[in-house]
């Protein structure tokens, strides 16, 4: 079972009262586990982090490690042991970074779980109750990129007039869950009584600090949301430090890298900020973006604009970065190698094999020469290379090549002083 799950287990009554205290917490950021966490192994503290922004994180740490779960079935516990004494008990929050793995389908609830949080077919699903003493699974809208780090904050709270216990889900921040329809929704009814007793893990994932509190983590802080715009098939936007591709929708304060795709560089953003490296017109850099309303930022790409040679150990070392680009581009290579330099020349797809250039006529008046040529597919009037003879004064003899002047398209007309040469040949280079 594929799952990272979060769960509130065994609501029961105590008379234990609550104060607005941090009543655990845990970066995981020594090499040995701590603060009271138990259950199966291996669920190993690795090297790592989440590319989170201190700003939108549930602890100001450094980040050098993150958990690493892979419970089986079982499940890796902490105790809480928070009490709702019906006489309006603050809330309790539980804050943390996850990054989930999916399951397939939604994994039964053991007994006493009252909220579970999993991810199937990429959406987020959630516990509520559905009857009296009944949990179940809701599917929610909410999709999730298994490949990124989310701060997922739950609070709980107690109805005291109905003696109902509810439940509210929040993404990085500032991104309500809707629940079956209901950003907060009930957990529990009247037939439980209102003890958390504990926090859990179950399956595999990552998880990054951990905290269970009665202060609300997001109180007072607004973290505005910033939409990525940017085309996909000229750029890539990654959380900076994590490799993994940005949401379209991040936090105000998150490190992205961005790298432009084969043949393109970057050509500007509507961002405010300064890169930290590169930028434009590089083919790649590092930005931290802010906002202070929810906004939207554009990034833009365009294919290479220097005319220096690519350079390199191929064949194409010399030849200009723009043409190379824009041939390529049209032609969808993604990668430069000498079996498709040839194509290159002719400007032909790369996987089309390289047609014969074959001499139509021949004619001379004087030195000059007259020499019409053909190649299957080839506008001689669109190649990157250029048509040249070589020419010998005898059969097998040595020859050189002279530049010639062409016209025409896919029967091109070439013309050039030969001078005492008496052979020639037509080549594309």
């Amino acid at each position: 079972m594929n799952l990272t799950k979060l769960f509130a287990a065994s609501l029961c009554l105590t008379a234990m009262a609550a104060s607005a205290v941090e009543l655990k917490s845990d970066s995981f950021e020594s090499e040995s586990f701590s603060g009271g966490w138990v259950g199966p192994q291996p669920s190993n503290i690795v090297a790592g982090t989440n590319g989170v922004a201190e700003a939108n994180s549930p602890i100001n740490t450094s980040d050098t490690k993150v958990l690493q779960l892979d419970t089986g079935a079982g499940t890796w516990t902490n105790q809480v042991g928070y009490s709702f004494d019906n006489t309006n008990t603050p809330a309790l929050y539980i804050d943390m970074l996850v990054k989930f793995v999916p399951s397939e389908t939604p994994p039964p609830l053991g007994d006493g779980v009252k909220l579970a949080i999993a991810v199937t077919n990429d959406l987020l699903v959630v516990t509520k109750a559905v009857g009296v003493g009944v949990n179940d699974w809701a599917t929610t809208a909410t999709t999730i990129d298994t490949s990124l780090w989310y701060r997922v904050t739950v609070k709980l709270e107690q109805d005291v007039v109905n003696y109902l216990y509810y439940a509210s889900v929040t993404l990085n921040g500032n991104q309500p869950v809707s629940v079956g329809g209901e950003e907060r929704f009930e957990i529990a009814d009247s037939t439980f009584y209102g003890v958390l007793n504990s926090i859990g893990f179950q399956g595999t994932g990552f998880i990054d600090e951990v905290v269970v509190t009665t202060d609300n983590p997001l109180g007072g802080v607004t973290v505005f949301d910033i939409t990525l715009s940017f085309a996909a098939g000229q750029l890539s936007v990654l959380v900076s430090g994590t490799g993994t591709n940005a949401a379209p929708v991040v936090p105000s304060g998150t490190t992205l890298d961005v790298i432009a795709k084969p043949f393109y560089q970057i050509a500007g953003t509507t961002a405010t900020n300064n890169w930290t490296s590169g930028g434009e017109p590089n083919t790649n850099g590092t930005i931290t973006v802010t906002a202070e309303a929810d906004t939207e930022i554009t990034f833009t790409a365009q294919p290479w604009t220097s005319t220096d040679p690519v350079g390199g150990t191929t064949s194409f070392a010399n030849a200009p970065a723009t043409n190379v680009a824009a041939w390529a581009i049209a032609k969808g290579v993604t990668e430069l190698d000498d079996n498709i330099y040839n194509q290159y020349l002719l400007n032909i797809d790369d996987a089309t094999d390289v047609p014969s250039l074959l001499i139509k006529s021949v004619a001379v008046t004087n030195t000059e020469v007259t020499v019409t040529v053909e190649a299957d597919g080839v506008n001689f009037s669109t190649i990157n290379g250029q048509v040249k003879l070589m020419v010998s004064p005898v059969l097998g003899g040595s020859s050189s090549n002279i530049t010639a002047a062409v016209s025409g398209e896919f029967t091109a007309t070439v013309q050039a002083d030969i001078g005492t040469n008496k052979f020639v040949k037509a080549v594309v280079e």
